[in-house]
């Protein structure tokens, strides 16, 4: 089977990394597989030179961004690609401009491979033209693949998709090596200290804001805890400048930049804090569970299906509803309850094994070539 996957970029971001690894595992499973960006390259394209995994770079972007209709220039590319080049079997496509410029590529394709469109995201600020477009492309669309029920239902509530075509395949937890160094100094401090994380791109629906005023709440209760900012984007010199507004110094949150020992610090954290506003999943929360971490998190769709309507985590809504001294509460709670690590790392192994996400992709795949036209939901 060839299975062409098109997406945005190949930043270090959590629909990148997903691919990143899902890739090579097909691969590994007998496929031929091929990769496509659009809006520019990225680091982790490396990790598919090593798999031998071919991949194209399309310039996508139109004069005005990644917000405004692509180039024309790049859905005829794209569709020579997919006729001349790669011959693909299925073509699947990822996020705002992959998912456009793959289907319309495939529209004008002369080959007609079967085509996945995948919602990673409760997407509420979506163009209206992708909107638009979504809909009208919905009826060739043969699968929209949604990676959570949480996606699955907002798609077809919100953004008004057909239900006979949303099919959910939940993701699994990406498998990471432990690339941490066990004398590293930060390690031992977490041993001594009670550490509270939270991991994600620092942009505005993170909720980083909040998770800075939680800290300097709790730390009122609770002098020695040690708060860990991991992560980077456009909002980093905002976050640390409110940092500094609260006086809170390096000794009692520090800001770590990208770090690539995920697992390594989340076995040692006690608390993974996430205020988000919206998610479609939850890699980061999933990683920290996997780790044994508890997690407190915001009382949204995808955190509420994450953890099993609260068992395997703590929920707590955001504001005007929920106060900063509602989710200190909640974070001194954790930190002086007994951590059960290995009931969370059993619940995350049973129920988010990546190779069985890979094993539900993989059905997929033959599903849609063997009946074309079936009903999937």
């Amino acid at each position: 089977m060839r299975i062409l996957h098109v997406t945005n970029d190949f930043e270090i971001g959590g629909v990148q990394v997903y691919l990143s690894h899902l890739l090579p595992e097909l691969k590994a499973r007998g496929h031929e597989l091929a990769l496509v960006v659009l809006t520019g390259r990225g680091p982790l394209l490396p990790k598919l030179d090593e798999a031998a995994i071919p991949w194209r770079y399309i310039p996508a972007l139109g004069r005005w961004g990644a917000l405004r209709w692509p180039r024309w220039s790049a859905v005829t590319e794209l569709s020579r690609y997919i006729d001349h080049v790669f011959c693909a079997d299925i073509v699947h496509t990822h996020l705002l401009i992959g998912n456009t410029v793959g289907r319309l590529a495939v529209l004008r394709s002369h080959a007609h491979p079967k085509i996945i469109a995948t919602e990673h995201s409760t997407y509420y600020q979506k163009p209206g033209w992708a909107q638009w477009l979504d809909r009208r492309l919905a009826g060739s669309t043969d699968v929209i693949m949604a990676v959570s029920e949480t996606v699955r239902n907002f798609t077809i509530r919100q953004e008004s998709l057909p239900a006979d075509k949303v099919v959910t395949v939940r993701l699994g937890l990406v498998p990471s090596r432990e690339t941490g160094i066990e004398d590293d100094p930060l390690y031992s401090e977490m041993v001594r200290r009670p550490t509270v994380g939270i991991v994600g791109r620092l942009v505005e629906e993170k909720g980083h804001n909040l998770f800075l005023h939680t800290i300097y709440a709790v730390l009122k209760a609770r002098p020695d805890v040690l708060a860990l900012v991991i992560g980077d984007g456009p909002l980093l010199a905002d976050v640390q400048a409110l940092a500094r507004r609260l006086g809170m110094g390096a000794d009692q949150v520090r800001f770590l930049g990208i770090r690539h020992d995920i697992p390594s610090l989340a076995k040692r954290l006690q608390v993974f804090l996430l205020p988000s506003r919206r998610e479609g999943f939850g890699m980061a929360p999933l990683e920290a569970m996997a780790g044994g971490a508890h997690v407190v998190l915001s009382k949204i769709p995808a955190f509420d299906e994450l953890t099993r309507h609260g068992q395997y985590g703590t929920l707590v809504a955001l504001p005007p509803e929920g106060r900063v001294s509602d989710w200190a509460e909640a974070v001194l709670t954790a930190l002086s309850a007994r951590l059960d690590r290995a009931r969370l790392r059993h619940f995350v192994a049973q129920h988010y094994a990546f190779d069985d996400h890979v094993d539900r992709l993989a059905g997929l795949y033959e599903e849609i070539l063997r009946r074309e036209g079936a009903d999937l939901a």
